[in-house]
């Protein structure tokens, strides 16, 4: 996610960082109203839950990020690449992916990347989507709000 701002001169910006992103606009009335966003609360039962679902998530939702192109990032082939290439599929770790497979730069071929890739697209989803859907039951027991979740 970048946000790009050029409608001011001296806003000629780039920010890569998502909560970079939230925090700028924000507090930024052109924007909007500002303040709108509701402070991190630091619970750790909502970041116990959203590790316990990672490894779905990933699976699920990172080969259909790219395959759709329906994101303007990934539109173009060099862009879905890139994602690939920076974004591992369970069970490998950033450090076991990352690098292109070469004495100077270990890790995983960027072929190997695609197959990975290309092989959990065409998987059946439905048995990881029960098992989702049975995570987000749970959440029903440490949802306070009905507007938020904090």
């Amino acid at each position: 996610l970048f946000l790009r701002h050029k409608a001011i001169p001296e806003d000629d910006f780039i920010m890569g960082e998502s909560l970079d992103i939230i925090e700028k606009i924000d507090n930024d009335e052109r924007f909007g109203q500002t303040s709108v966003i509701k402070p991190a609360s630091g619970r750790t039962d909502i970041k116990a839950w959203q590790k316990s679902v990672q490894t779905l998530l990933r699976t699920l939702q990172r080969p259909r990020y790219v395959a759709t192109g329906l994101l303007p990032e990934f539109q173009q082939l060099d862009g879905r690449h890139a994602f690939i290439k920076n974004h591992q599929l369970p069970p490998y770790e950033k450090k076991e992916w990352k690098g292109d497979g070469t004495d100077e730069n270990p890790g995983m071929p960027m072929d190997e990347k695609l197959s990975l890739y290309a092989e959990a697209m065409a998987k059946d989803p439905a048995p990881l989507l029960e098992d989702l859907n049975a995570k987000l039951i749970e959440l029903n027991d440490i949802r306070f709000c009905e507007h938020y979740c904090t």
